[in-house]
């Protein structure tokens, strides 16, 4: 177990793919890094999302270590984008980006064990199962107030980076924390395709709301925009009714 420095020149609070991708860039560039991270180093992720990455995002991981050729992943060639009543549609290629591929779909739970494996390899000090209390901006300095294992500690930085949602940058002086709710939520489900996807994504506006399917190993990933009470609905009903729609 890493101990809690008083200094480091760079803190990041917030383990997730961002601020985890952060900290093994920084730390690459010969930066003293701290990343503060909430859950336990182990604990299993009950997020059952599917990312979509640009390439790349996904160059950086590979640059950072993060990326196993072990990674379950699944590319995207090309994305068919179309609008329920337009006309047409448009279709986008690697090829027309002069690139190997368009980006990769990769689960959540996979993509965080693979940074975690790479910080470790990297050397890079995390303070795991830490509680961000307070964070403060001072004249030459920021200070991080955190708990871990019950003992409080107090951590400056030159840079402190937020990547854990925004809601500690509210307690910064000049700051505002804006939140509109869309009164949407997001419809996720596996899908068996009758035909091959051949890395095919396709992105549609519909007037439900905007829906995406992600090549997602032989089968395909549904991302499905909808009112609160439509897509409790559609999350009670049977399969058919979903495909249905």
């Amino acid at each position: 177990m890493q101990g809690v420095p008083e200094h480091s020149e760079i803190v990041i609070v917030g383990g997730g793919p961002v601020g985890a991708l952060a900290a093994l860039r920084l730390a690459q560039a010969g930066r003293d890094v701290t990343l503060v991270e909430a859950r336990a180093k182990d604990s299993p992720l009950r997020d059952a999302r599917a990312l979509a990455l640009s390439w790349y995002s996904r160059q950086q991981l590979v640059a950072a270590g993060a990326w196993p050729d072990e990674l379950p992943a699944t590319v995207i060639d090309s994305v068919h984008v179309s609008q329920q009543g337009g006309f047409g549609r448009t279709v986008l290629t690697q090829q027309d980006l002069g690139l190997p591929h368009l980006g990769a779909v990769v689960d959540y739970p996979a993509l965080t064990a693979a940074l975690a494996t790479a910080l470790e390899q990297a050397g890079v000090r995390v303070l795991w199962q830490a509680r961000v209390t307070k964070v403060a901006s001072l004249a030459r300095y920021a200070s991080v107030s955190l708990t871990l294992h019950g003992q409080q500690h107090l951590l400056t930085c030159r840079l402190l980076v937020l990547a854990e949602g925004g809601a500690l940058a509210e307690s910064l002086p000049g700051i505002q924390r804006h939140v509109h709710d869309y009164q949407q939520s997001a419809v996720l489900a596996m899908v068996n395709a009758s035909q091959p996807h051949r890395n095919m994504a396709y992105e549609r506006f519909s007037a439900q709301g905007p829906f995406a399917l992600l090549p997602h190993g032989e089968q395909m990933m549904l991302v499905w925009t909808r009112s609160h009470d439509e897509a409790a609905r559609l999350h009670a009903a049977d399969g058919s009714v979903l495909l249905a729609e």
